[in-house]
């Protein structure tokens, strides 16, 4: 979501184990996501940064937008 690169102090980080992931949300995998959050499995509140009521959607549209400036991960919509 966020649109400005960042740079990793590889100078740092050369020691350390890291994994680096990002993507785009698969509807291949949503139903996967689904099962691990229904049943309280994964609780959302361990991915999602913000939350919006549905007469908030032009404000989450915006969030989205603009993730960088306010620190976006996942935005829910209830």
């Amino acid at each position: 979501m966020h649109d400005t690169s960042v740079d990793l102090a590889t100078n740092e980080l050369w020691i350390t184990i890291i994994t680096l992931s990002k993507g785009l949300v698969n509807t291949n995998t949503l139903a996967q996501l689904l099962t691990l959050v229904a049943p309280h499995a994964q609780p959302v509140d361990t991915f999602v940064t913000h939350t919006f009521t549905f007469d908030q959607i032009l404000d989450a549209y915006d969030v989205v937008g603009h993730a960088a400036q306010h620190d976006a991960f996942t935005v829910l919509i209830q």
